[in-house]
């Protein structure tokens, strides 16, 4: 619990995959909460790293084409029920 209140990728991916490998028996559905956390986490950290290696772009194909990228990983992310942030939203409209 104390790994997912940090909210951050690192911390909560090394906790979940260290209790996943340990087999340990926890709450089923503090597990998958869990898993719904781990997921999204890992899903904002990924648009949030693609959106920094195209700050500096200046060519116009290739913004066009990391706005198409960068869409397609939000829809993704929400096909496969990730919530993301309002915040990140923001930084993707902002990006294209």
């Amino acid at each position: 619990m104390d790994a997912m209140n940090t909210n951050t990728f690192e911390t909560c991916d090394r906790v979940f995959n260290m209790l996943k490998e340990a087999g340990t028996d926890i709450d089923v559905k503090l597990l998958d909460e869990a898993a719904v956390l781990h997921l999204k986490l890992e899903k904002e950290l990924d648009i949030r790293n693609f959106i920094k290696s195209v700050e500096q772009v200046s060519d116009y194909k290739t913004i066009r084409k990391s706005v198409t990228v960068l869409n397609k990983k939000h829809q993704e992310a929400e096909k496969l029920g990730v919530k993301i942030e309002q915040q990140l939203i923001q930084e993707i409209n902002e990006c294209a």
